[in-house]
């Protein structure tokens, strides 16, 4: 499970979870190459259905969150290298505009935060805001780390209060996020998608699924995977949990829309004889732990008992 995959430069102020460097995606994928098959989600999904594995391969399949603008500038060239497939799971109404995802937006606020004076009238209207929201001593307590503890905080919350308390903050600090796409453009998706790249769905908006309703769970997973399949693209009937977050009833939304399966966030590997397909651990890989080829075979190793 990747999200980006970035150059040095491009890394200033994005979550360490959150990305590889593109010289550590090329090492990983050489080191995929040499010792898995690496296999596209369909054949996943036909080979655990047949039982088709053969016991002495090691399979793996490559999957992306979100749709960043990256995974075509800089994880696509690489995978056509190695002529790889892979899944790229999308938000779709972010597809093709200039939008920020929530988390991005509060953190590059919460980053020029810093940069205001500290006496200004502003500031201090700012602390208040944050006080009523109970983020204010999360603020001050953080000690020098950065403020993502904020954002997972956040999470908790409905992602229409959350944009909410994002406009407000705004409209005070009067600083905005600069109209830059981060994400995928739907020539890009085109692109890929005629050459091994699989793309499936992340929901309509994003919004973190098991504090919805349930016509809204059905609309974020029905919608998205019909202008998936309004596009005809390389569709592929799997699912991807905003965040990592499901539940039974999510569960049973997504196989009642269509889904095959479902892809979560929780780290494990998936056995031949896996009979949870709305509940597949993934093995997420960000820089921090992975940046050599052996800090990557072991972490690799730690989940699905490969020895090397």
């Amino acid at each position: 499970m990747y999200h980006r995959v970035l150059e040095p430069e491009e890394t200033a102020g994005v979550q360490p979870g959150m990305y590889v460097t593109t010289a550590t995606f090329r090492k990983h994928m050489k080191f995929l190459a040499a010792h898995f098959k690496v296999i596209s989600s369909q054949e996943l999904l036909e080979r655990l259905k047949n039982k088709s594995f053969k016991d002495a391969a090691r399979y793996c399949v490559i999957t992306f969150d979100d749709g960043w603008r990256d995974n075509y500038s800089n994880a696509y060239p690489v995978l056509r290298e190695y002529g790889f497939p892979a899944t790229i799971f999308l938000a779709t109404a972010y597809v093709g505009t200039d939008k920020w995802f929530w988390p991005e937006r509060l953190a590059y606020l919460l980053n020029k935060l810093e940069g205001l004076k500290s006496d200004s009238h502003q500031v201090e209207e700012l602390f208040s805001f944050l006080k009523r929201y109970g983020l204010l001593h999360m603020w001050q307590d953080r000690n020098g780390e950065s403020f993502y503890h904020i954002i997972e905080h956040m999470k908790n919350h409905r992602t229409e209060e959350i944009e909410l308390l994002i406009d407000k903050f705004q409209e005070i600090s009067g600083l905005h996020c600069p109209a830059t796409r981060l994400l995928l453009s739907w020539s890009e998706v085109e692109e890929m998608s005629e050459n091994g790249i699989s793309f499936g769905s992340h929901t309509v908006s994003h919004r973190i699924l098991d504090v919805l309703s349930e016509l809204e769970i059905k609309f974020e997973l029905q919608a998205s995977k019909d202008d998936l399949l309004r596009r005809r693209l390389n569709f592929t009937p799997v699912f991807c949990y905003p965040n990592g977050n499901y539940n039974d009833a999510v569960i049973r939304i997504a196989k009642e829309t269509g889904y095959q399966s479902a892809v979560t966030t929780r780290a494990g590997f998936v056995t031949k004889k896996e009979d949870k397909l709305f509940e597949l651990n993934r093995i997420g890989v960000h820089e921090d732990i992975s940046n050599t080829v052996s800090l990557f075979a072991v972490h690799l190793s730690v989940f699905s008992q490969l020895i090397i």
